[in-house]
C-alpha cells in the first residue's frame, strides 16, 4: 500500500474526541423529542416546555467535560438528562410557589399601607384563626394544654416546664409533642 493510502486509512480510523458544541448538538439530536414529551408531562401549560428544553441544555452548556461527564450508552444518556429535567422542573415549581407566597404577602402589606390599617377581610381572617387556634387549645388534655401553654406563650424551656409540672423533661416533650399533633391536626381539619 502506498504512503497516502496509509494516511488515509489511518485518517478513517483516528476517531478524534467530540467537542463540547458537538456533544450538545449531538443529545439535542438524539433527545429533544423525548425530552419536550417528558417535561409536557411534568408542566401544567405547553407554553414553558420550548423555554425548559433549552434551560437544560443551558445547565448542560455550563458544565464543565460534558463530553466525558455523559453515561456510556443511549438509555443512560436519556436518564441523565430526564434526571436534569426533572430537577429543572422542582426548581422551577418551587421558585413560582415562592414566588406566589411573596407576592400574596405583598398584596396583604399593600392592602394594609393603602387603607392605613388591615383590610376588613385580613382582620376576619386572622379572628378566624385565632378561634381556631384557641378552640383547638381548649380541646387538648389539661397536661398537654398546661405544658404547651408555659413553652409557648410563657416562654419557659422544657426543663422550666418540667420543674414547674413535676415531671420528668421526657414527660413535658411528649406531653409537647402530642399536643402539636393534635393542634396541627384540628387545624389542618378546619
Amino acid at each position: 500500500m502506498s504512503e497516502s493510502g496509509e494516511r488515509k486509512r489511518a485518517a478513517l480510523t483516528e476517531v478524534k474526541p467530540e467537542t463540547r458544541q458537538q456533544a450538545l448538538d449531538r443529545l439535542y439530536d438524539e433527545h429533544a423529542g423525548a425530552l419536550r414529551r417528558f417535561i409536557i408531562l411534568r408542566v401544567a401549560g405547553n407554553h414553558d416546555v420550548d423555554d425548559l428544553v433549552q434551560e437544560v441544555y443551558a445547565r448542560l452548556a455550563r458544565m464543565d467535560a460534558v463530553p466525558e461527564k455523559l453515561p456510556a450508552g443511549r438509555r443512560s444518556t436519556r436518564a441523565f438528562l430526564l434526571t436534569v429535567a426533572n430537577r429543572l422542573v422542582i426548581d422551577r415549581e418551587r421558585h413560582r410557589g415562592v414566588r406566589r407566597e411573596h407576592d400574596e404577602r405583598l398584596r396583604l402589606l399593600q392592602d394594609q399601607d393603602d387603607a392605613g390599617s388591615p383590610s376588613p377581610e385580613s382582620i376576619v381572617l386572622a379572628r378566624d384563626d385565632l378561634d381556631a387556634v384557641a378552640s383547638a387549645v381548649e380541646e387538648l388534655k389539661p397536661q398537654w394544654r398546661r405544658a404547651f401553654v408555659l413553652n409557648r406563650f410563657n416562654n419557659m424551656s422544657y426543663s422550666e416546664v418540667a420543674k414547674s409540672m413535676g415531671v420528668s423533661h421526657k414527660t413535658v416533650e411528649k406531653y409537647i409533642s402530642k399536643a402539636l399533633l393534635h393542634l396541627r391536626a384540628a387545624l389542618l381539619d378546619d
